[in-house]
């Protein structure tokens, strides 16, 4: 039986939320969060394979996608601040976290913050441990998409008479990221580095007690590989599963091994509570 993905929107203090919803509020609630260079919409195969099982949440962060983009100072508190509220807004208790990469990082960051709060959490290529790998990802990634958008540039007048079509798709896809996605620039590109120093998570990741589980690909740029052993490393009994770099894993979720993964961790701890 298909199930239709519900959006939502509700005003916080810091500005309004978007966020997209399936599943029946009497199953065990997840809550999805996005990456750096992502929205909401990241995690619709999620939501769609899910649903039946789950009562399944995913938010854009303040700043990102379809939510409020107020002009102020972007930070990890910040972001956590919202996603506490946004959650006690809907009156939640004992829900999973699911986070990619930044989501990861404000996902564990909340986690610590309200342990009772949260059940489980999956961390999926996460960073926010260590500043000099953080900045190299923030290097890596930007050159690569300003690269990236050269290329496609420099081939899409032969791309039009042949009728490809996707390459202009792509540039568009590039130029939005790099124009629109102000806040994730702000947030990994634009601060002090004692700033981003005092968010770090590693010598705090020793508190997490509830079940971890630590999801990345074996061909993954090193400094996610680093990052995301570390947190494996440092959280008590935390889990972890590597996939495989043939199966084609990218930006977004493979609904035919991530997801799995996903499921058989929160149906697993259910199973034990």
């Amino acid at each position: 039986m298909h199930i239709a993905v519900r959006n939502s929107r509700i005003q916080l203090s810091q500005g309004q939320i978007f966020w997209r919803e399936i599943g029946s509020s009497d199953r065990p609630m997840v809550v999805f969060l996005h990456g750096s260079w992502q929205d909401s919409s990241q995690w619709l195969p999620a939501l769609e394979k899910l649903g039946q099982q789950y009562h399944c949440l995913a938010l854009d962060f303040l700043g990102f996608g379809d939510s409020e983009r107020p002009k102020m100072h972007y930070c990890i508190d910040l972001e956590v601040r919202c996603l506490e509220e946004f959650l006690q807004t809907l009156n939640t208790e004992g829900i999973y976290l699911v986070g990619n990469s930044l989501g990861a990082w404000i996902g564990a960051t909340y986690a610590l913050q309200n342990p009772d709060q949260v059940k489980g959490l999956v961390l999926w290529q996460p960073i926010g441990v260590d500043l000099q790998l953080l900045k190299q990802g923030r290097d890596r990634n930007i050159w690569r998409k300003r690269l990236q958008l050269w290329l496609f540039q420099a081939i899409a007048p032969m791309a039009r008479l042949l009728k490809r079509y996707s390459i202009t798709k792509e540039i568009r896809r590039l130029k939005h990221e790099l124009t629109e996605f102000r806040v994730p620039r702000m947030l990994l590109y634009q601060r002090r580095s004692a700033e981003l120093q005092s968010e770090l998570l590693q010598s705090r990741l020793g508190e997490l007690q509830m079940p971890v589980f630590i999801l990345y690909n074996d061909g993954d740029p090193t400094h996610i590989k680093t990052q995301s052993r570390a947190y494996g490393e440092n959280i008590p009994h935390a889990q972890t599963q590597i996939i495989p770099s043939g199966s084609s894993l990218g930006n977004e979720p493979d609904p035919n091994l991530v997801l799995v993964h996903i499921d058989k961790f929160i149906s697993q701890n259910e199973k034990k509570s």
